[in-house]
């Protein structure tokens, strides 16, 4: 997924409410500075931010997220570039 010129992305990735859960097991974007936020049933906030030179965050064994969940990238620029999420969904 490639994004620019946004503050928040709107809905990058929702759970869906039919599945059991969702495994979150990185998240990785162009730049640093960027935060992965949840706004979903869970309340979740602010889940991860890259920064330090450091552009991936893995979660080891994962984190688990609620059915409804929505997922969003937060503070992206037009020169950011890509904001992306790898999990398992059950």
């Amino acid at each position: 997924m490639t994004l620019s010129g946004l503050a928040c992305t709107d809905g990058m990735y929702t759970i869906p409410a039919t599945a059991k859960d969702f495994t979150l097991t990185q998240f990785c974007t162009g730049s640093d500075a960027i935060q992965l936020v949840s706004d979903g049933t869970g309340g979740l906030g602010s889940l991860a931010q890259t920064g330090g030179g450091q552009t991936c965050i893995t979660f080891t064994p994962g984190m688990s997220l609620p059915p409804g969940s929505g997922l969003d990238c937060c503070g992206m620029t037009a020169n950011d570039g890509f904001c992306t999420i790898t999990g398992l969904q059950n």
